[in-house]
Formats: C-alpha cells, structure tokens, sequence
C-alpha cells in the first residue's frame, strides 16, 4: 500500500466549498448526526473552533471521507473555517477513523495551562446546572450543559474563582472516588450563601453573631461541617453536632445509603436536586425531618458566575477560628487561604 502518494494542505472552507465537498461525501459514510452538527457549528459562529490534526479527508478518487459533520456545520453557521485537507487518502483506512479517544474538557484545559482534573472540571460544571422553569422536578447537569469547545473558557474562567477553595476540599479527602461530587457542589454554595448572610448580619446584629457562634459561623466551616456530616454521620474536626440547624446533612447521607443500596448511581439531575435542596437547609440551619427535591434551585439569588469562593477562604484564614475547629483544619484553611 502506498502511503506516500497523500497530500496535506490548509484550506479556508466557505459554505459553499462545504456543499461542494458534500457532494463527493462516500456513499456508505455513517448518517449525520445534527446534534453534532450543531455544536460544530455553535464553536464556529463563537469564535471557538481551532485548526485541529483531524483532517478533512479525501480518497484516492476524490470522495469525502472523513468531515462530513464539519461540513455540514461550516454550512449552518455561514462563514468561512480554517481546516487541514488530506487527498488522496487510502480509502481502506477509512475503518481507522473515530477509534482515538477523544480528548475531555479537562484534559484541554490542562494542556492550555490550567492543570485540573475530571473530578474538578465535573464539580464546576455542575454548579451551574439548569433547573426547569416549567414547574416540574427536571432540570440539566452542568455536565451537559458545557461539554463543548465553545464552553471552555467559562468553565476555565469559573474554576479559577473556586480552584483554592475545591483545593482544600480535595486535601481533606472530599474528592476522593467514592464520595460524591454532587456534595461538594452543595459545599461550595453553602460557603456562598454563608458569606452572604454574615455580610448581611454583620454590623446589623453583632450581639447576635458572638452570643450565636454555631448559627452564624465562618463560610468555610459550615460548608466543611455540611461534608463531614455526610462522610462520618458525625461532627468532630468541625465543630459540635447540633440536631436543629444540622440534620439536613444527616438525612441526605440516609438517602444517599439507602439509594446505594439498591444499586443505583447518585449521579441524575434529581440526585443534584436533593442534594442542593440539603445543602441549603443546612446553610439557613433549618430543622428539617425529610428532604425532597424542588422545583426551583433554592440557591440561585445567592450564586451566580460572579462568586468567588477562593475570596471567602482568603478572607477566613484571616478571621478568628473557633476553638473547637480542629488545628490541622485550621492550617489548611490558612494555606489555602494565603495565595495573594
């Protein structure tokens, strides 16, 4: 077999060009996938879509082997794209396309220079999951929402306002196989919705805040009480169980058991639900007997894309730790409090 004879250039592709090549797709080429198409196109008109290795192929008789999604979206989104052009391809190595593995959001973001793992990039899409606005228990992951090119940046942009404070989580073991990142997610918008009430009560109610020390404590603290909870059943490192403002955690590690049990997954949009609707509870330290999943993301007015939570540890790690916080917690807040 001659693998000499293909050649390799650099063509910008119009819409036009794109039909033309459509044309000599090969007859027996897999069915087109609008989906796909669509997001191919999304990262086009976005400004996002990059000269890639995977090229635009043609065979030995000039039909379209490999690109017919790219064409296809170059056409939807209406303007010219930069792609590598193979001709004169094999056409017997048309059974070797798509077997790579194709590389993760993280992964891209790690080789752009933003080193993070699944787990990591995971924890912040789902942050942003998507509740229904139809009146009903539905909704979609962040996992699903940014999957493509078009959402690296904000995802990017999003990690680097949480990387210290998942940081910390991570060395504390809370993103370990095994423990669940919907958790972490409830954790890190607990610290938010924390901060904010302490902003709102401070100077407004001082005597309340030194005569309440567990009702209103540092953001941190009661994100890591609410995920030691769910990890132990109990509260050591962090402070003092308190059956009023804390079982919300307890229940939801109940649930969470008994759905295990059965040999199901806690990885669906009504798995984030509940576990967003505890973490909320447990942050306005409500008394609570069950748990159920509702209909609106309890925490939307306090989180947003604008939250920062590495300025909440920087700013704990400068405040008055409880002397019932425990001392190896209370330096890993000062470490990764401390990246100015």
């Amino acid at each position: 077999m001659d693998y000499t004879s293909p050649t390799f250039t650099v063509e910008t592709i119009t819409p036009r060009l794109a039909e033309l090549y459509l044309q000599k797709n090969t007859k027996n080429n897999r069915k087109v996938t609008q989906k796909t198409v669509g997001n191919y196109a999304a990262d086009m008109t976005s400004g996002n879509w990059k000269l890639s290795p995977d090229c635009i192929a043609f065979d030995e008789n000039d039909h379209l082997i490999n690109g017919q999604h790219r064409m296809e979206a170059v056409i939807v989104c209406g303007k010219p794209v930069k792609f590598g052009v193979l001709r004169r391809f094999p056409k017997d190595s048309m059974q070797c396309f798509d077997i790579g593995k194709r590389r993760q959001m993280h992964e891209r973001l790690t080789i752009s220079g933003i080193p993070m793992t699944q787990s990591e990039c995971s924890i912040v899409r789902n942050l942003y999951s998507k509740y229904a606005t139809n009146g009903k228990y539905v909704g979609n992951l962040g996992t699903e929402r940014f999957s493509n090119i078009r959402h690296d940046d904000f995802v990017k942009n999003q990690y680097l306002q949480h990387d210290k404070f998942i940081g910390l989580l991570d060395e504390l073991g809370y993103l370990q196989h095994g423990f669940n990142k919907f958790f972490v997610v409830a954790a890190i918008k607990i610290a938010c919705i924390t901060q904010s009430k302490l902003s709102f009560w401070s100077g407004r109610n001082t005597e309340y805040m030194i005569t309440a020390p567990n009702t209103y404590q540092m953001a941190t603290i009661r994100a890591l009480q609410f995920l030691e909870i769910l990890k132990t059943g109990y509260l050591e490192k962090t402070g003092a169980f308190n059956p009023a403002t804390d079982k919300s955690a307890l229940i939801l590690r109940e649930m969470y058991s008994k759905h295990k049990a059965t040999g199901r997954n806690w990885a669906s949009f009504p798995a984030l639900n509940v576990s967003n609707a505890a973490g909320y509870s447990f942050a306005m330290n409500e008394t609570r007997a069950s748990l159920k999943q509702t209909i609106k993301d309890p925490f939307e007015p306090f989180f947003d894309e604008n939250v920062c939570t590495n300025q909440i540890i920087y700013d704990d790690a400068r405040g008055n730790f409880p002397d019932s916080l425990n001392s190896e917690i209370k330096a890993l807040i000062v470490k990764y409090g401390d990246y100015v």
